[in-house]
Parts: C-alpha cells; sequence; structure tokens
C-alpha cells in the first residue's frame, strides 16, 4: 500500500547522496514517444476537481499539452542555460495552460493547480528523446518538486526545523488548497533547493526517491 514516508532531513540528505543519481539514470532514459510522455506525465485524477466537466479534462489536457510540447518545441529546453531562464518557460506554459482552460470551460484552473501540473509534465518529457543528452543534464537541476503528499512528507521535518528558512508546518495529509498555495510555493522550493545542494543531487531527486520509497515493491 502507497505511504508518504517522513525523513529526518539528515537521513534524507543521505538518502540521496546515495540513491538519487542511480534514480535520475533510471527515469530519464530517452523516450521517443512524447506523445506517451504526455500521457504517463498526469493522471486523470489530478483533475478530480473538474471530474463533471464536458469535455473531459484530462483530455483538453493532453490535447493542449501536445500542441503546446510539440517536437519542435523541445528546443526550447537548448536554450535554457539558467533557472531564472527554466522558470520563464514554464511560468509561460502554466499561464497558457490556465488560459486554455478558460477557452474551453469558461473558468479558470487556477495558476496553483496550473503550477502543480505543468511541473509533473515537464519533468517527464524531458524524458524525449529530442532533448540532446547535454541539455537534459544541463536543465536537470532547474527543475520544480511537485508539490504532492510524498514530496512534502519528505521534507516536514526540514521544513518545521526552521534551518532552511522560515518554519513551515506541513500537514500530515496537506488539502489540495494547500499543495496549490502560492504562499507557500518559493519556500517549499527553497528548501528542496537546499536540501538537494547539500546532498549534491538535483532537486527533482527529491520528487523521486519519495515516490519510490512510496511505493515499495
Amino acid at each position: 500500500m502507497p505511504l508518504a514516508r517522513d525523513y529526518a532531513p539528515d537521513e534524507l540528505v543521505q538518502a540521496l547522496r546515495e540513491r538519487g543519481p542511480k534514480l535520475l539514470i533510471a527515469y530519464y532514459r530517452p523516450d521517443p514517444d512524447l506523445h506517451a510522455l504526455i500521457h504517463e506525465a498526469v493522471e486523470g485524477n489530478a483533475f478530480r476537481a473538474f471530474q463533471k466537466l464536458s469535455p473531459k479534462p484530462s483530455d483538453t489536457f493532453r490535447i493542449w499539452a501536445k500542441a503546446r510540447l510539440s517536437f519542435s518545441a523541445m528546443f526550447d529546453f537548448g536554450a535554457v542555460t539558467a533557472q531564472e531562464e527554466y522558470d520563464a518557460l514554464l511560468e509561460g506554459h502554466i499561464r497558457n495552460l490556465n488560459q486554455q482552460w478558460v477557452k474551453v470551460y469558461q473558468i479558470e484552473m487556477g495558476l496553483g493547480l496550473c503550477r502543480k501540473i505543468c511541473n509533473m509534465l515537464m519533468n517527464r518529457v524531458l524524458c524525449s528523446s529530442e532533448v540532446k543528452p547535454e541539455e537534459r543534464s544541463r536543465v536537470l537541476p532547474f527543475l520544480h518538486v511537485p508539490h504532492d503528499e510524498y514530496t512534502l512528507s519528505a521534507i516536514r521535518e526540514a521544513a518545521a526545523s526552521g534551518k532552511y528558512g522560515a518554519k513551515i508546518d506541513i500537514p500530515k495529509k496537506p488539502s489540495i488548497k494547500f499543495l496549490t498555495s502560492d504562499e507557500h510555493y518559493a519556500p517549499l522550493q527553497s528548501i528542496f533547493k537546499q536540501i538537494a545542494a547539500e546532498a549534491g543531487v538535483a532537486p527533482i531527486c527529491i520528487d523521486l526517491l519519495a515516490w519510490q520509497d512510496g511505493h515499495p515493491e
């Protein structure tokens, strides 16, 4: 049974040092099927707040993503050389997805949920074989860690300690409101980055580690 795990800060850093590099290699194997990557990136339950809408929200998202992230768009990754450039690229996708939601459903998805979904999407499509290996290696450290029960449980003790900035109390069962909160987003991303830097790995390794440990075979 899947179960989100809490880590002591030192325990998390050590686990990232030992397992982070192998997790990256296993997850980011080049894949030529961009459309399959898009389909895998975000599961249908991510849209449960919109389950009564028609057309099906997961279909609307995937149609948007396929149009937005065509193979030629993969070259956008090649232009990214700094965190600020990646953040600008991500923000463009976030705002465009929210606009598409308004166009199709006449309501906003909300930037917080758009951000969570676009993070999941960008993290997965970086596996596309259209992205050159050197570009993938350069962009990996810039990826944002999606906020979910697994990643936030992993840093719960660290966030409460105050070691990595202002103390943040992460609930045991974070609500969707907490997960998509603009107020908490930047401080939590900062904690992910600081812990990853301490371990000498990319922040996205925290996502991979938390997911693997929460889904034991």
